[in-house]
């Protein structure tokens, strides 16, 4: 099966990138309320860079990672994307071969040791708050094994290692939920917002958990199931309290926000009809 054009990833891409901001997605930055320093103007001139590096043909994953965040850091002189950037970028490069869910799984087998130096080199660049040191294939190191191997060691504190360790499981777990709930005529604005709730209340933000901790982390997935379970869709208030909770106390759930975009990405590429104006 002949895969999209590149100019259709691109799109793509930059729609996912575009429509997460347009929701209210407590502790992140959207339209709806600025934060850590970055605004929604920030995000957007970073979409308007990396999607059309991510979907060019010629280049590897690693190449698409880190061509994104040296463009990123030379637009907007911060980390807007590094999460965005990991997942989208094997995303675009398995589109290219043909239907993304049957071609995923080979190009996270075919990923190499080249890849993770380049990724290696992506991630010392972005400088993500929270990063640390291991003691097996530290990001200040030169790495010694395919990026798919790192991951595979790194799924256990960082839930986007874990998308590429276990062919990104949780994303296409809840795909049919998320097309369900369009096709029922909910707005892609509160499908946006539910699918952010969603990982949010269902996993441990491990950017949290790097960051603040994992009793912080825990505090936050109990607000959000809070907030699931008092309200099947949040009211603008609730989700301003939420926000207002999660941002005087500095907090920014950034894996939940990546993973909404990487989702969001997965729909349209799998059911792009459902998106047509």
């Amino acid at each position: 099966m002949t895969g999209l054009s590149a100019q259709a990833i691109e799109q793509a891409i930059h729609w996912a990138c575009v429509t997460e901001l347009q929701a209210f997605k407590p502790g992140n930055v959207s339209i709806h309320s600025a934060g850590h320093g970055m605004t929604t103007a920030d995000f957007i001139r970073s979409a308007d860079c990396i999607a059309p590096i991510l979907a060019t043909p010629q280049l590897s994953v690693g190449e698409r990672i880190l061509k994104s965040i040296i463009a990123t850091r030379e637009t907007v002189g911060c980390n807007t994307n590094l999460g965005i950037v990991l997942l989208c970028a094997p995303l675009a490069k398995a589109t290219e071969q043909g239907e993304v869910l049957n071609t995923l799984p080979l190009v996270l087998q075919q990923l190499t040791q080249a890849d993770a130096c380049l990724t290696y080199e992506a991630i010392r660049t972005a400088n993500p708050a929270g990063l640390g040191k291991v003691d097996t294939q530290d990001v200040q190191n030169a790495p010694t094994q395919s990026l798919l191997e790192i991951m595979q060691l790194a799924q256990q504190q960082d839930r986007i290692a874990y998308q590429y360790a276990n062919n990104y499981i949780d994303i296409i777990n809840f795909l049919p939920k998320l097309i369900d709930l369009l096709i029922a005529g909910h707005h892609i604005t509160m499908v946006t917002v539910l699918t952010y709730l969603h990982f949010l209340s269902d996993f441990l933000d491990t950017h949290i958990v790097r960051k603040w901790g994992r009793t912080t982390a825990e505090q936050v997935q109990a607000q959000a199931r809070f907030w699931i379970k008092k309200e099947a869709f949040p009211s603008e208030l609730s989700l301003l309290t939420f926000d207002n909770w999660l941002k005087t106390r500095g907090i920014n759930p950034g894996t939940s926000a990546d993973l909404t975009v990487a989702s969001l990405l997965m729909a349209q590429l799998t059911h792009p009809m459902l998106f047509k104006a």
